[in-house]
């Protein structure tokens, strides 16, 4: 039974975004690339429960980036001092640089 629970729980893990397995795909990181991506727009959501924010940047490889890249078109959170920087500019293009994670995963390591 505990097998079952544990590839049952793994088959989950890409969507996790906290807890162990993003800490594992962190600890170490190959293949690091730069992808040009173009920022579409920003949002801001409220956190569950809380007056806080999180903030996030609508991000879409650039034409000439989209078919070698394996970022694809989405959601990235970013902080907010990185939300209040590109306010004023959107939009823009936006250097994602990102690796993979020690169990796959790609794993974003800076936005310039």
């Amino acid at each position: 039974m505990t097998g079952l629970l544990v590839v049952t729980s793994l088959l989950a893990w890409p969507t996790w975004t906290w807890g162990v397995l993003p800490s594992l795909n962190g600890v170490r990181v190959a293949d690091v690339q730069s992808t040009t991506m173009r920022l579409e727009r920003l949002q801001q959501t409220t956190v569950s429960k809380s007056r806080e924010r999180n903030h996030w940047a609508h991000l879409q490889p650039v034409a000439s980036a989209a078919a070698d890249s394996p970022l694809r078109q989405g959601r990235y959170f970013i902080t907010r001092e990185t939300y209040e920087q590109w306010q004023p500019g959107a939009p823009r293009d936006v250097v994602v640089v990102h690796g993979t994670g020690l169990l796959g995963a790609r794993v974003v390591l800076a936005l310039r």
